[in-house]
């Protein structure tokens, strides 16, 4: 549609310049109403996180400082290391050793293997005699003693092996402290 006015180019002019002044007028107010809302709602919590931060930082610098002056990491590293310790003796704490429990590693029933004589010395010190059928017979018990680990220290003589059937033996060692009687 069309639209003519018929008022002076002058009166126009000043007609689009309140209009336009209006428009700017209203979007000032806009984003006045904006800002000032957002302010209101975003103050309190920025104030509020800023103060909750520097108190962080402080505490954070006290525990560092405490860290320090009570060594804490040398302590750290000490009680890693206890307890690397205190589970090395836990397996030999749940079930004590008895003297039949250390018998029983040398004395248990094993093909071709007769024990003559078994002696355990006060300091831990193990003679053990006896005759065994072969040599690879005797050569597998030696072997079973080694990996039962009950023994620190183990003598085999080759004395021992020179036969090859009917072996008169001796084998000599040291219990560990946890088997020792």
């Amino acid at each position: 549609m069309l639209t003519t006015t018929l008022l002076p180019q002058s009166y126009k002019d000043t007609l689009n310049r309140e209009h336009a002044r209006r428009m700017i007028q209203f979007l000032a107010l806009g984003f006045s109403c904006v800002l000032i809302l957002g302010s209101v709602f975003l103050l309190p919590s920025y104030f509020t996180l800023t103060l909750v931060r520097t108190e962080a930082e402080r505490a954070l610098a006290i525990e560092e400082s405490a860290a320090e002056a009570f060594r804490v990491r040398e302590r750290m590293a000490e009680v890693e290391a206890l307890r690397v310790n205190i589970e090395a003796l836990n397996a030999f704490v749940k079930k004590p050793k008895t003297a039949s429990d250390t018998l029983m590693l040398f004395l248990t029933p094993r093909p071709g293997i007769a024990i003559t004589q078994l002696v355990i010395a006060p300091g831990g010190k193990v003679t053990l005699r006896g005759n065994a059928a072969t040599r690879r017979e005797l050569l597998n018990f030696e072997a079973a003693l080694r990996t039962e680990g009950a023994l620190q220290e183990l003598s085999f003589p080759l004395s021992n092996i020179i036969r090859e059937t009917a072996i008169t033996f001796s084998i000599e060692g040291t219990l560990k402290s946890p088997y020792a009687l």
